[in-house]
Order: C-alpha cells, then sequence, then structure tokens
C-alpha cells in the first residue's frame, strides 16, 4: 500500500510538471510594431520625387511649406477635400496638425536620390540681387528640375494613405504647387490623385 501510495503520487506530480511544462511552452504573441512615421515620409517623398521628378539631383527648400510662399489658407484646404475624392477626413487631419508650421527637413532624408537643402538666405543671395540668377542657378545645378518645397505627410491610422504638398519653381513665371494623394500598395506608396492649387 505504501509503494502504490508512492507510485500514485509520482505520477500526479509527473503530471502536474507536464501541464507546466506545455503551459509554459506556448509561443507568446508578438505584437507588430506601428510603421515608423519617420522613415514612412521619406518614403513617401521618394516615390513622389521618383514619379514627378525623377532628376540625378535635386535642390529642396530646407523648411515645410504648404502653398508658393509659407502656409496654406482655408480656401485652400477646402479646395484640396472637394479634389481629392478619396482623401479620408482622418488623412486631411492629421496632415493640418503635422503643417501647422514650417519645420525644418532632416539633412539626412533617404529620398533615392542626391539632394542639397537651400535656406531661405542661399535663395535670396542668388535671386534677389541678380536679375539673372536663373541662370546662375542651372549653371551651378545642372540638371536640377527647379527648386523644390515639400510639406510633412499627412497619414490616416492604418498608414496606408498619405497626404503630401509639392512645389516646384524652375523660373521666374514657371512654377506650380500641388497637393498628391498616395496609397500603399504591395508595400509601395503610388499616387492616387493630386489637386494644383496654384501656378505661374
Amino acid at each position: 500500500m505504501r509503494r502504490t501510495g508512492w507510485v500514485y503520487a509520482t505520477l500526479l506530480l509527473l503530471s502536474a510538471c507536464s501541464i507546466f511544462s506545455s503551459e509554459t511552452a506556448t509561443p507568446v504573441p508578438t505584437i507588430s510594431p506601428t510603421p515608423d512615421a519617420v522613415r514612412e515620409e521619406e518614403r513617401v517623398y521618394a516615390a513622389l520625387i521618383e514619379a514627378q521628378y525623377p532628376a540625378d539631383m535635386l535642390i529642396i527648400m530646407d523648411q515645410t511649406q504648404t502653398n508658393v510662399l509659407d502656409l496654406a489658407s482655408t480656401e485652400t484646404y477646402q479646395k484640396v477635400e472637394e479634389a481629392l475624392q478619396n482623401l479620408s477626413a482622418e488623412t486631411l487631419t492629421d496632415f493640418k496638425a503635422r503643417n501647422d508650421s514650417s519645420y525644418p527637413l532632416r539633412a539626412s532624408m533617404a529620398l533615392g536620390v542626391r539632394y542639397l537643402l537651400f535656406s531661405q538666405k542661399d535663395k535670396q543671395e542668388l535671386f534677389q540681387v541678380n536679375q539673372s540668377g536663373w541662370d546662375v542657378f542651372y549653371n551651378r545645378y545642372p540638371g536640377a528640375p527647379g527648386i523644390m518645397t515639400l510639406s510633412r505627410v499627412g497619414f490616416n491610422k492604418q498608414m496606408d494613405q498619405a497626404l503630401v504638398y509639392l512645389g516646384i519653381q524652375s523660373h521666374w513665371l514657371a512654377g506650380s504647387g500641388n497637393f498628391f494623394l498616395l496609397n500603399k500598395v504591395n508595400g509601395s506608396w503610388v499616387i492616387d490623385e493630386q489637386v494644383m492649387t496654384w501656378v505661374s
């Protein structure tokens, strides 16, 4: 009887260990990290530039803008909202929040192309006292499509829709500004819609 009791107790202990072992061996589900907004913003810039202005060298203003000179007006946002049929309210709200002011662009952005960040001082020195400023510009930066301005990028919560402004000036009376709506398709950003908000 005593021996039977020991055998029974041993079996119970082994059974408990087996249950404990199987419980601890169950894999814990991993939580996928949310996309890095900074990296996604660079990917949006790169996709947009590749589609619209493929070049060997870009000159980009070092501060963000959403209009020809500074920030977009309420009327401009109304035009964007009306023209971009697939734009979600969430994406537009995020865009407005991220572009409530002008922000410095990072000099370390990975855009897939060589670029130089141009300050307002650089621009003034080149153009304000020089009527042939564009000739000087293109002699200095051959192949550049002009001077580009970018906004910060607005995203929806899933980060599969993006809104961005891109303006470009290529001569005294040659330039335009557009808002672009992009979607992430199979991991890549592609342009869905665009609306021009100014032209010269």
